[in-house]
């Protein structure tokens, strides 16, 4: 063998050779992966299985609550808020952090067909709920527990808030809800 087709052979295997550096520069995983199934497997996100937030706290619940930091009105409406202030509006803030000692004995179900659209439509008015429920049943915690919800132009410290587009994830919400505030009744308002 000459040495162009050595050169030739080379080149067409360049490529690969080189993806095979890459990956071993890149470090790879040492050792085996860990097993998903083990008790001390942890997931990783905002996934905090069966727990809601209050008073910046965890609490044990049943279903499965997602809590997306994009999501979280507490900020959210912080970074609304002081937008309108640049712009030279006034903006209240949507929640307020606390409820004054007053008994939630509300859960008030706005039911919607799409959640963004129920967003906008509380971001416009700088209305807050504490959960949404998307259209596949999964469960956002955006707001704490303790913190009074806004709602038609005033606080409401006697409310938990949740807009729900399922059923199915409406129905595991509101059961544990209930077990924390057992003497509230639940509303709902469709739109």
């Amino acid at each position: 063998m000459g040495l162009r087709e050595l050169v030739d052979r080379s080149k067409a295997r360049l490529p690969a050779l080189a993806l095979v550096g890459l990956l071993a520069a890149c470090g790879g995983s040492k050792g085996a992966a860990p097993d998903a199934s083990a008790p001390d497997a942890t997931v990783a996100g905002p996934r905090m299985e069966g727990e809601v937030r209050r008073s910046d706290r965890w609490v044990k619940v049943a279903p499965l609550i997602l809590h997306d930091a994009k999501q979280d009105l507490a900020t959210r409406c912080l970074l609304l808020r002081d937008k309108g202030r640049e712009e030279g509006k006034v903006m209240p803030v949507c929640y307020e952090r606390s409820r004054g000692g007053q008994a939630v004995t509300r859960i008030l179900v706005i039911r919607e067909k799409s959640l963004p659209v129920a967003m906008a439509r509380l971001t416009e008015a700088s209305d807050a709920v504490h959960f949404t429920i998307d259209k596949n049943g999964a469960i956002y915690q955006i707001l704490d527990l303790d913190f009074a919800p806004r709602r038609d132009a005033a606080y409401r410290p006697d409310e938990i808030g949740v807009v729900s587009c399922d059923a199915s994830g409406e129905a595991a919400l509101l059961a544990a809800l209930q077990v924390i505030y057992p003497d509230a009744k639940v509303e709902t308002l469709t739109r």
